[in-house]
């Protein structure tokens, strides 16, 4: 985290503690042995001080906040050169980032230039911000760790080839960091309601159920991101409903689709259309369709992606098709090679068709392209199952 670009989620989160606070300076500190470093800060135009004078050396050696009301009736602070010179602190409240149990990384601080201090509701809700920003803390080193993860697997395979977990990692760090953002402007509102003579209950009530909903759409993304990468055979067999796994796989990349201005268009047979399989896998699938169909078409005028589902006797046909080129013969006889990719050099691994392949067979099912298609068009051929069925265990 350390000396890393400046990014929107801790910006907002210190302007929003500033306000909370009414301070006029606000900071995310980080500590390493000889310094303390600002990720975010409002207020202060220094991006760093050495440790020795940082009142946050001292608030990371508890698990409590730290405030102190007048720094100069503080002998630990009286003399520190951040009270006597510029910024001249005269309040400080510091609250401790515990990324795991025991141990603080920084603290999230507000500094003002005159005596005072903070009352509960200020201290609760930077609390909350203080979780917050750990969370985002956390949250970046699951992504640096994956992607440290998937660079030893693809210097196995030879430098890019299994470099599929960094790819998913970035899709779900987009994923999730537009729904973080929302729940700061939803707090924000209900701070700035619950500031109000006459508080409307029901509004706050709204504002907190949006924000619930929320955290369950990501806690859903963040524990399904570990099976989700995983590549195997079928593992658990039960009746997956297709249009389920549609959302499941929409989850990692629907902002993604939305930014590059694609059109997404679902049949509604998806809903009546059930097999018999592993959720996980084939949401995986369909996750490497849209992926690839976005890298075909994001850079056309009008992109769109269409995802159809109908029964063909006892068989489901579930398509993928987007408004690209066709693609030609000689690349068709190649699609399902392992390795085999038309993408520039680093930019996919050429793993993606051949395991999805891999997955439909172990499902008693085919994954094809169709040539006679006007667009590129990948269908997945599997038996059907009734809406009724219960697999076996």
């Amino acid at each position: 985290m350390l000396d890393t670009p400046e990014e929107r989620e801790f910006d907002e989160i210190v302007h929003l503690a500033a306000f909370i606070s009414d301070a006029p300076i606000c900071l995310i500190s980080l500590v390493d042995e000889a310094r303390q470093w600002f990720k975010a800060r409002v207020g202060l135009e220094a991006r760093e001080t050495p440790r020795d004078v940082a009142f946050c050396d001292y608030a990371i050696r508890s698990a409590e906040p730290l405030i102190v009301t007048d720094t100069l009736e503080d002998s630990r602070f009286r003399d520190n050169p951040l009270v006597t010179g510029e910024p001249k602190m005269r309040f400080y409240a510091g609250f401790p980032l515990e990324v795991v149990p025991g141990l603080r990384i920084g603290t999230l601080c507000v500094i003002d230039t005159r005596p005072r201090t903070l009352d509960i509701a200020q201290i609760q809700r930077l609390q909350m911000l203080t979780r917050q920003t750990c969370d985002q803390i956390r949250l970046r080193r699951s992504f640096f760790d994956l992607e440290d993860a998937a660079k030893e697997r693809a210097n196995v395979a030879d430098g890019s080839r299994l470099a599929g977990l960094r790819e998913m990692a970035g899709g779900l760090a987009h994923e999730v960091n537009n729904p973080l953002a929302l729940i700061l402007a939803k707090a924000s509102l209900i701070t700035q309601h619950a500031t109000r003579e006459k508080i409307d209950a029901s509004f706050i009530l709204e504002q907190s159920k949006v924000i619930a909903e929320i955290v369950v759409r990501i806690a859903t993304l963040v524990k399904s991101l570990r099976v989700f990468a995983g590549i195997g055979g079928v593992r658990k067999s039960e009746r997956v409903c297709l249009a389920d796994c549609v959302q499941d796989a929409l989850g990692f990349c629907r902002q993604k689709l939305a930014d590059a201005g694609i059109s997404l268009a679902l049949s509604p047979e998806l809903g009546d259309s059930f097999v018999e399989g592993d959720r996980i896998l084939l949401s995986q699938v369909i996750l490497n369709l849209l992926n690839n169909a976005h890298d075909s078409i994001r850079s056309l005028p009008e992109p769109k992606i269409r995802i159809t589902a109908g029964r063909v006797g006892e068989r489901i046909h579930f398509a993928v098709e987007d408004s690209g080129p066709p693609i030609s013969p000689e690349i068709q006889r190649r699609l399902f090679e392992p390795f085999f990719t038309t993408k520039p050099t680093g930019s996919g691994t050429g793993l993606g068709l051949s395991i999805s392949s891999g997955i439909l067979s172990s499902h008693a099912g085919v994954l094809r392209y169709d040539e006679k298609a006007e667009h590129p068009r990948f269908i997945l051929d599997m038996v059907g199952i009734s809406s009724s069925a219960v697999a076996p265990n």
